[in-house]
């Protein structure tokens, strides 16, 4: 099975224009961050891979910005870094991942946001092995209050669809929410095989926020980059900034500022909750 790890990017972003090549620290971009913590996940695949199941890793890594001028710079950027490169649909980014996956043979998709720079390589190994045994159309975590954690501010996780069940979701005329967020009309509706590991304990705290989607969190981040033990295990480092009570503080306040939609999905089908995560 092919999974290709794709990067949904854009420079238009309203609330920080351009953050996506915006510097984390000197000579490393927030979309760098992310591609770099994907090329560990795949590292440690890797470790794990025998030849008869090379197939099985993650087949590459794209990062899939629009066709307007202004994501040129992701292009050049990505040409710099000599990454693979799709660009597609700026309103229908659902339309965008099924051209993207098609373009490179993916079987399945690893979504991937590029405003999280702190994803976790582990979660993610987890997820594609995970997703490898099962099989199903949609495989992601959730909370232990059922909300998807790739609908919270952690920043530590991505979400794996198979490439069929996305263009089934096109199929079946999409509204523009689903369209915008590509997933949401597979694990929100009945009719797809969903299936769901725990988010561990460590990582399910209500206060954490790891993505970057303002020029506050942009600061934070550079703070932990500089500061935090960012090489460290993400457990490690979230008990770092857990000892931090002004961090939390201006972690909390900001998600009251920018709050994300609350979603919370009901088993279907098969319980995956004795998959260990770690």
């Amino acid at each position: 099975m092919r999974t290709v790890a794709i990067v949904q990017a854009r420079m238009g972003s309203t609330r920080l224009p351009g953050k996506v090549l915006l510097p984390l620290t000197p000579g490393q971009t927030l979309l760098d961050a992310v591609l770099d913590c994907l090329r560990q996940a795949g590292a440690l695949l890797a470790e794990r891979a025998v030849s008869s199941a090379a197939d099985a890793l993650l087949a590459d890594v794209v990062v899939a910005a629009t066709t307007r001028p202004e994501d040129d710079a992701i292009a050049e950027h990505c040409r710099a870094r000599q990454t693979a490169l799709f660009r597609g649909e700026a309103e229908n980014v659902l339309e965008r991942f099924v051209q993207a996956a098609e373009a490179f043979e993916a079987d399945a998709v690893l979504r991937v946001c590029a405003d999280n720079p702190l994803l976790d390589p582990h979660l993610i190994r987890c997820l594609v092995q995970f997703a490898e045994q099962r099989r199903p159309d949609y495989a992601g975590y959730r909370t232990a209050v059922g909300t998807p954690a790739i609908c919270t501010p952690a920043g530590l996780t991505a979400e794996w669809v198979a490439t069929d069940a996305l263009r089934r979701l096109v199929r079946s005329a999409p509204t523009s929410e689903m369209a915008e967020h590509v997933t949401l009309g597979v694990y929100s509706q009945s009719g797809y095989d969903t299936a769901w590991l725990p988010l561990p304990e460590w990582a399910d705290c209500s206060w954490l926020r790891l993505t970057c989607d303002t020029a506050d969190d942009l600061d934070r981040l550079r703070y932990i980059f500089t500061s935090g033990p960012v090489h460290s295990s993400r457990e490690e480092l979230i008990a770092w900034i857990a000892d931090q009570p002004g961090l939390v503080q201006a972690m909390r306040q900001a998600n009251q500022a920018n709050p994300k939609p609350l979603v919370s999905i009901p088993d279907r089908g098969r319980n995956s909750k004795g998959i260990p995560t770690r």
